[in-house]
């Protein structure tokens, strides 16, 4: 990944006064979706990406603390070791059990319980999420703090226990569904501030207290990530000339949520019209197979490909700026960070008009909306663009200008300016 951007640099070197005081209050992160690895002589690690989201934290807030289960066995190929970041020196670390599944969660709940309890007792707001596995952490924080009065901020980015429209399921998932959206709402309810991705997340999860409740986009683009102004033009001038067949790409979990068997027959009915279209797959997922045999039927010169996976580093940013435009065919709710991605190469995004994607595509302006699900409507799309490839040239500056507003840092400016202004005296030295 590349460094990131000091926090001097979060806004223009002209308004420093614009920045909030920092949080000097105790502050626990508890997530139960990142992992610590520890290795034979009791080092900590954590996913490069993680430990970049934590290093921002760590500009705003001075006196932190992260709860995360700690993982005895292999460690990914892309994690780092926390006492080798400068800016995470000052950070404490608190090791929940490490469960494998919903059993061995309940079986390890009263430890797990017993070391949340212990940490909230030295933390004055406590800051979580509702998308934890095998359980969510607000469902064991939310009882907690019945008794340990802190403040709580709940943080949504997805919502993955709910049911694709259309898609058929055993009962048994619809009843859990069901029961975790309640959960959640209630727990989002009873929290201090909120923060989603979305507005349809809000609007869904928050019935009551709808103030406590504010929309701030993820993303994980740094400023030097977004292409700089005089590359931009020149790969705007090479899609003015190019008159070959229109590049798309898609990046993501092969799956069905991802709409990927729909942008499949989306594409393959575009190539049957005479459309001169190309489509490069990266990812992997459980729709692998499946869609290494569909392509294999298109023959050895097949206008469809899978790119197999791509450290998410500057080599992913130059191989989708080769691109014409990205594809986001997703089925469900979720607000993919790779629109983002996209937009800091000068890239337009084809979407589903979904609750999610409509909050950060805004369409025939960085790219274009389609029902979700219709095959016909997205190779109709894909037709037109085709036909009129300077329609994507001229909305290179305007995802360009829209990835400058959505950076890594400027999205936890938000977070902290919103924090800051709800509880001032979060920034007062205990």
């Amino acid at each position: 990944m590349n460094a990131p951007v000091p926090l001097s640099q979060i806004t223009a070197p002209s308004e420093p006064s614009s920045l909030p005081a920092p949080i000097a209050q105790p502050y626990l992160i508890v997530l139960f979706n990142v992992r610590f690895y520890a290795d034979a002589s009791g080092r900590r690690w954590l996913d490069a990406l993680w430990a970049k989201d934590l290093i921002e934290h760590a500009r705003y807030i001075k006196n932190l603390t992260l709860a995360a289960p700690v993982d005895h066995g292999p460690m990914p190929p892309n994690a780092v070791a926390l006492d080798q970041i400068a800016e995470l020196k000052e950070l404490r670390c608190v090791d929940l059990p490490a469960p494998r599944n919903i059993v061995m969660a309940l079986f390890l709940l009263p430890r797990t319980i017993a070391t949340l309890w212990r940490a909230m007792g030295s933390a004055t707001i406590v800051h979580s999420g509702v998308a934890g596995w095998p359980l969510a952490e607000a469902w064991i924080l939310i009882p907690l703090l019945a008794f340990r009065r802190r403040m709580l901020y709940l943080n949504v980015e997805s919502a993955f226990w709910r049911i694709v429209p259309g898609q058929r399921v055993p009962l048994s998932r619809r009843v859990r569904a069901v029961v975790t959206e309640r959960l959640n709402r209630a727990c989002l309810e009873a929290s201090d501030v909120s923060t989603y991705t979305h507005a349809g997340y809000r609007r869904s999860l928050l019935r009551r207290n709808l103030e406590r409740g504010h929309v701030v986009e993820a993303s994980w683009i740094d400023e030097s990530d977004v292409l700089d102004p005089t590359v931009a033009a020149a790969q705007s001038e090479r899609r003015r000339r190019h008159a070959g067949p229109l590049k798309l790409v898609f990046a993501g979990r092969l799956t069905r949520d991802k709409g990927l068997l729909v942008l499949f027959e989306a594409v393959l009915s575009a190539l049957q019209a005479g459309v001169a279209v190309e489509l490069d797959i990266y990812g992997e997922g459980p729709l692998e197979a499946e869609c290494r045999e569909r392509v294999a039927q298109l023959g050895s010169n097949a206008p469809i490909r899978l790119r197999g996976t791509m450290p998410y580093d500057w080599r992913f940013f130059a191989a989708i700026r080769a691109y014409d435009m990205l594809v986001v065919p997703t089925l469900s709710d979720e607000q993919p960070r790779i629109v983002f991605d996209a937009y800091a190469q000068g890239l337009p995004v084809l979407a589903s008009r979904t609750e999610g994607l409509v909050q950060c595509v805004d369409d025939s302006v960085t790219g274009y909306l389609v029902t979700p699900g219709d095959a016909s409507a997205l190779a109709a799309r894909v037709a037109r663009i085709a036909s009129q490839p300077g329609v994507l040239v001229a909305m290179s500056a305007a995802c360009l200008e829209r990835a400058r507003r959505l950076t890594h840092q400027h999205i936890h400016l938000a977070r902290w300016r919103m924090l800051v202004d709800r509880f001032p005296l979060l920034t007062r030295t205990p």
